[in-house]
């Protein structure tokens, strides 16, 4: 079993008397697991895949404690943050830190009605170990950041920055002015009427909207825009052989990966030698996904 040889590799390191000097593969620590690895490459890919199966499912079994802490811009924050509402205390943003945040709504934020449709609500989900884009939510707009999940097994625990009330009415009004996916959802939420039929009307195309892909609202978009949407919704990761970097982004919004795929491609000289773009739809159902690559210089 895998995780009974997991654990005679433990066993011997903690016996071993004396630590790995010269190579960090050297010793009894070392010689086990190349021992191991040596007859995990002998094994049908059935059974190692049934061995990964095993472990996956047991590593998906523990829970992290709980939190009582994010981290954001290497400093530790106690949870739960308290909102702030008071003008005198909130940060007044710059053009590109709206934008930033527009970007990152537009990525992964989500506008809904509150359950009695008296107003909207706004709120973002982030690891609790990157909190730096939900502390900067916070200290333009208010709200409060709280614990939403515990971390399982790779999963990190996740925070939640909530807004509600007339400070979200205003937020979603200067979100929506640099907002591309969005704004429409935005702007819903700063003009929530007073009619309860409005109300009912309006939660059923605000949860229409969220469902379905809308043309984008405005033309072309910033740097900081693109920055905040990658932050929110991106990933980047080193080629297998080493010789580009790739950026990648999952959208059900087809739309704003072409616009991204324009701003890149105006900038491909920044980007290095070459910049490739490829974005496709598995199915109805699932997102699309888009990538840019660019060499090494």
């Amino acid at each position: 079993m895998f995780l009974g040889t997991f654990r005679r590799l433990v066993s011997v390191w903690r016996s071993s008397s004396h630590p790995p000097s010269r190579h960090p593969l050297s010793g009894s620590f070392g010689s086990a697991i190349r021992c191991a690895a040596t007859v995990l490459q002998k094994l049908p890919i059935e059974q190692l895949q049934r061995r990964f199966n095993r472990l996956k499912g047991f590593l998906g079994k523990l829970q992290w404690p709980a939190i009582t802490h994010f981290q954001a811009f290497g400093e530790q924050h106690q949870l739960p943050l308290p909102a702030r509402s008071s003008p005198d205390v909130l940060k007044e943003p710059t053009l590109d830190e709206l934008a930033y945040m527009s970007g990152f709504v537009d990525g992964d934020g989500c506008v809904s009605p509150n359950t009695r449709l008296s107003g909207c609500r706004l709120y973002l989900t982030q690891s609790s170990g990157n909190g730096e884009a939900l502390l900067l939510f916070h200290q333009v707009f208010g709200g409060s950041i709280m614990a939403d999940r515990r971390g399982i097994g790779s999963q990190r625990p996740v925070i939640k920055w909530s807004l509600y009330g007339q400070a979200a009415r205003k937020a979603a009004a200067s979100l929506s002015k640099a907002s591309y996916v969005k704004r429409a959802q935005l702007q819903i939420a700063a003009e929530w009427p007073f009619c309860k039929i409005e109300r009912e009307k309006l939660a059923i195309t605000l949860s229409a909207l969220q469902r379905s892909s809308q043309p984008l609202e405005g033309t072309g978009c910033s740097w900081s825009y693109v920055a905040g949407f990658f932050d929110a919704d991106g990933h980047m990761c080193i080629s297998p052989h080493g010789t580009a970097v790739r950026m990648g982004f999952t959208q059900k919004h087809a739309s704003i990966l072409e616009t991204i795929r324009e701003i890149f491609g105006q900038e491909g000289s920044f980007l290095a030698r070459r910049v490739t773009w490829t974005a496709s739809a598995l199915n109805r159902n699932r997102p699309l996904a888009a990538s840019a690559c660019t060499d090494q210089d």
